[in-house]
């Protein structure tokens, strides 16, 4: 059995990172027929539950150790080891762990890696170059990280220039648990009921406490409810005398607890005209009155907020916790409930939307994403929007589904999802909407047309060789041709398709060099091991099968030569015996060698 370890930024939520993983992990098994997978990762029990390996805590040290020393091989995996922004820790931790398999003296693979010049923290650039020397083998996704190497003093003959690994994901089955999500959707469920009577109760509480109790005076008040003829519907103004005012109201209390408050007598008042009553020893008459009705004033802050949110951009939203925005858009509870083969509505197509991009998110326009979305749907899509990753993109996702004047949905599981269910719900749609390399591949392999709005080199790479040009790039955002991109991507989904059946076999060709490279390396780890530990006696039993072997090879070489020779005596003594080749040439009037006669 092979023991391989796997590094990298795993663990945390990311679905970039979980789906170079994943594509890493499906490599091995198709590879490798008896093999071992251990992964580092800030969450092991997620990690190991989810694809199906073993997981240590990547910062218990000793845990880095033991798996390391056990191993055969060690991968380091993570896909932004030296970017714009690496962490300065982040990048220690990964090259202390190359140096600790150094140390051991394991085979090294840096798997499917990008690299950059432009870093911000020379002393990490430092760490990771000085670590990438001592690798075995080292592959890169474009031939610009490739450069980089080399300028930074890394030999050419270690280096290779092979596709994403993503592009590798063609063997995935459906793993799409219809029970998990129903699980979570009930979980949801109770918990926005929870949230929904304690801010209930915490309005009645709030109109209870700015309000006086003038009953405790014995004064007559008078409640006038929302508007006039409202009022009047009630047939008569009532009068109490009791000690609470909301419990003597003929009107259900949960009305009473969302009407806006801005307008009732406060509490200071109340209890100053008390007093008054109190000296002049007359009843005072409080008049408590709202001008509007709870449903216009709903809709008049509808209206206000989808006004001033027209011009705001995802920045705007950045920092407004998950929280709050779900009680406006919530998950559709159908869509957790069914398979997503189910969610396109009758008549209809799927279009999914992942919004979202790496450092990049937040220049554009929400308007012009409420437009997209709105467009989709009168080109007769179901439109449905799955935050990619999940913090970060799920406030982006609520607030344009909240300004769309189309019917739309949201898939919020409540958590972030795996690159298996991501390919799932990418297989069962029409049309996909991403701002992540990742998102476009998974729609690449599956044949799915893809729009594309971006600022990532790479992904605009991406979609020149994939045949499908940007919608929009975000390094020079014009808003009228990204609109008018996506609507020809849209009206002309085949030629997306065509362009993709056309050109993704030579992209995943350049991919499966990974593959190839890594098979060498497992190779010559076999060779070097046998990865068998056997005891003394079991090694001088396996030495003397071998010499029992070569014995039979040779005494069969024998008995092979001494056939041979007794034919060959057989002919020459037999004068029966005729040379067919030597009839033939005679025949033919053709000259007979001495030898052949």
């Amino acid at each position: 059995m092979i023991k391989v370890c796997i590094t990298g930024y795993y663990g945390f939520d990311n679905l970039a990172d979980e789906a170079t993983l994943l594509s890493i992990i499906e490599s091995l098994r198709n590879h490798i027929e008896d093999v071992e997978i251990v992964v580092f990762s800030d969450d092991p029990e997620g990690t190991a539950q989810a694809y199906g390996v073993i997981s240590y805590d990547c910062h218990q040290w000793s845990k880095l150790h033991k798996g390391i020393r056990e191993c055969d091989v060690v991968i380091c995996g993570d896909s932004s080891l030296m970017r714009e922004k690496t962490d300065l820790r982040s990048c220690y931790h990964y090259t202390r762990v190359i140096r600790m398999a150094v140390r051991r003296k394991k085979p090294i693979f840096v798997y499917g890696q990008g690299f950059t010049e432009d870093i911000e923290n020379p002393l990490a650039r430092k760490f990771a170059v000085s670590a990438l020397q001592k690798v075995s083998r080292i592959t890169v996704r474009d031939q610009k990280s490739f450069d980089c190497l080399r300028h930074w003093g890394l030999r050419r003959g270690r280096i290779s220039v092979a596709g994403n690994p993503l592009l590798n994901l063609t063997s995935l089955s459906h793993c799409w648990d219809v029970e998990k999500f129903t699980a979570l959707a009930e979980q949801l469920k109770d918990k926005a009921e929870k949230e929904e009577n304690a801010a209930m109760g915490a309005a009645q509480k709030e109109t209870k406490n700015n309000f006086s109790d003038p009953g405790d005076q014995g004064l007559e008040v008078q409640i006038v409810m929302m508007d006039p003829e409202e009022f009047a519907a009630l047939d008569q103004k009532k009068s109490f005398e009791k000690t609470n005012v909301a419990e003597n109201l003929d009107i259900p209390m949960e009305q009473f607890a969302t009407v806006v408050p801005d307008d009732f007598l406060p509490k200071e008042e109340s209890l100053a005209a008390a007093d008054q009553s109190v000296d002049a020893e007359t009843p005072v008459e409080i008049e408590i009155i709202v001008g509007d009705s709870i449903d216009e004033i709903i809709a008049s802050v509808r209206q206000d907020e989808a006004t001033a949110g027209s011009e705001e951009t995802a920045e705007d939203t950045a920092d407004v916790p998950i929280e709050e925005l779900r009680n406006d858009v919530t998950c559709s509870h159908r869509l957790l409930t069914s398979r997503p083969e189910e969610w396109a509505l009758e008549d209809t197509k799927l279009a999914v939307f992942f919004l979202g991009e790496e450092g990049k998110e937040r220049e554009i326009p929400i308007a012009d994403l409420v437009t997209l979305a709105d467009d989709s749907v009168r080109f007769g899509y179901t439109v449905v929007f799955v935050p990619f990753q999940y913090e970060r993109d799920l406030p982006i996702a609520k607030t344009v589904l909240s300004q769309m004047t189309e019917f739309a949905e949201l898939f919020d599981a409540g958590e972030a999802l795996l690159p298996q269910e991501v390919m799932d719900i990418i297989a069962a749609a029409d049309l996909v909407f991403g701002m992540e390399l990742p998102v476009l591949i998974m729609a690449a392999l599956k044949y799915k047309p893809f729009a594309a709005l971006s600022g990532d080199e790479e992904v605009r790479e991406f979609c020149y060789k994939a045949g499908i040009p940007l919608c929009g790039d975000l390094e020079q955002y014009n808003n009228d041709s990204f609109l008018a991109n996506y609507r020809k991507i849209v009206e002309d989904t085949d030629s997306a398709v065509a362009a993709l059946e056309k050109n993704l076999p030579r992209l995943s060709e350049e991919a499966n060099q990974i593959n190839f490279l890594l098979d060498v390396i497992i190779q010559r780890v076999i060779r070097r091991s046998g990865h068998v530990k056997r005891t003394r006696a079991e090694k001088i039993a396996m030495l003397e099968e071998r010499k029992a072997a070569r014995a039979a090879e040779s005494e069969t070489a024998e008995s092979a030569e001494e056939e041979a020779a007794d034919f060959a005596s057989e002919r020459e003594n037999d004068i029966s015996y005729v040379d067919l080749d030597s009839l033939k040439k005679a025949s033919e009037g053709k000259k007979v060698s001495p030898e052949d006669e």
